[in-house]
């Protein structure tokens, strides 16, 4: 059952995703993350609006302290297979 995106529970996916990106932003310092796949689809997190709120979560809880690109936080360009697309690239470059 998907959760309407008014719903209060979304804030909480919000906050947990948001603080589970900066955790790994701190260590891995990526130049982008890709949120995609079963995160993706898992209900309105593919919303606009969901998405933007968690931009917006993301940007106040890192308080300027790791540097965020404008773009840093998208969901995957080649839709739904980004798993597929992933492991066949990681496999060409083995």
């Amino acid at each position: 059952m998907d959760l309407p995106v008014e719903y209060p529970a979304w804030q909480l996916i919000i906050d947990t995703t948001a603080t589970a990106i900066l955790a790994n932003g701190a260590v891995l310092s990526p130049r982008k993350a890709i949120l995609g796949g079963s995160v993706h689809k898992g209900g309105a997190l593919s919303d606009p609006v969901v998405f933007d709120r968690l931009r917006h979560t993301i940007t106040l809880n890192n308080s300027s302290y790791l540097p965020l690109p404008d773009d840093g936080f998208v969901p995957p360009s080649v839709g739904d297979d980004a798993g597929v697309h992933g492991a066949i690239a990681f496999g060409v470059d083995a």
